[in-house]
This record gives C-alpha cells, sequence and structure tokens, in this order.
C-alpha cells in the first residue's frame, strides 16, 4: 500500500500562494496581539491550510494485488442476419462476407497468445429470422444479453 499524489504545476502554483498568503496573515495577527491563544489559533488556521493544499494533490491510496485466478477473455460470435453482408473488405478484389471474416479469426492463431495468460471461451449468439417473417428485413440483434450473460458466468 502507497501513498500516490498527482500534483498539477496548478496545484503547486495555486498551493504555494495559498500557503505564502496563510504564513503572513498569520504572522501579522501574531504581531498585533500577543497573547499564546493567537498564536495557537494561528497555527491551527496553517494545519488547516496545509490539509487544504495536501488536498489538491488529490492523494489516494493505492493497493496493488496480485489476481487470484486468470482473467477471462470470451470471443462472442454474432450469428444473427447481419452477418451474412458481404463488405469485409481483405484486399480490393477479394470481399467476403462478415461470417467467413470471424470463422477465419475464430479457427486462427489469433487467440493463442492469450492462452497462456488467459482462459478463453467462445460462445455463439443470435440466430437470422426465417427470411419469409415479416421481421427479417427489421431484425436486429440484441448485444446487451450475450454480454451480460459473459459477464455472469
Amino acid at each position: 500500500m502507497s501513498l500516490s499524489l498527482q500534483p498539477t504545476a496548478l496545484s503547486v502554483l495555486l498551493a504555494v500562494l495559498v500557503m505564502a498568503a496563510g504564513v503572513w496573515m498569520s504572522r501579522t495577527a501574531c504581531k498585533r496581539n500577543h497573547r499564546p491563544l493567537t498564536f495557537k489559533l494561528e497555527l491551527l488556521r496553517l494545519v488547516i491550510l496545509g490539509a487544504i493544499c495536501f488536498l489538491l494533490f488529490q492523494p489516494e491510496w493505492v493497493v496493488t494485488s496480485a489476481p487470484q485466478e486468470k482473467p477471462k477473455v470470451s470471443i462472442l460470435e454474432d450469428r444473427s442476419g447481419s452477418m451474412e453482408t458481404q463488405d469485409v473488405e481483405i484486399t480490393p478484389q477479394h470481399v467476403v462476407t462478415r461470417t467467413a471474416y470471424a470463422q477465419e479469426l475464430i479457427k486462427g492463431n489469433s487467440t493463442e497468445s492469450l492462452k497462456d495468460t488467459h482462459v478463453v471461451e467462445s460462445a455463439a449468439f443470435g440466430s437470422p429470422p426465417p427470411p419469409e417473417s415479416p421481421d427479417s428485413a427489421m431484425a436486429c440483434t440484441d448485444l446487451a444479453k450475450p454480454l451480460e450473460d459473459a459477464m455472469q458466468s
């Protein structure tokens, strides 16, 4: 556990100006009134000003802990009708469907480097509506549900 501060040039300048003004005001007050209580109150004022200036540096306790288990990477494959759109341009002469491109990525070695440090899992979601249904033109994919399911598992 360590204390982290994030001072900026503006916060340092502001802290120096505020503390200088506070010291000047305390010194003036102590010169005017020589009672011990005045000195104690002015000391309290400087402590409070110092605490406020310290807060300008955005202090926070940083706790670093090692994970107990490997992080999980979920590969979600969309199987809805929109994946049959032929708009993935490999080269200007070679255009493939989104499904073909996704299958190529899943079968390839794109996740092999992750398997050493992560738990990799695959899941499919969505299914195209029948072409003769009235909803086929307005079909959409619910992306929230598969993401929520992946978070829950």
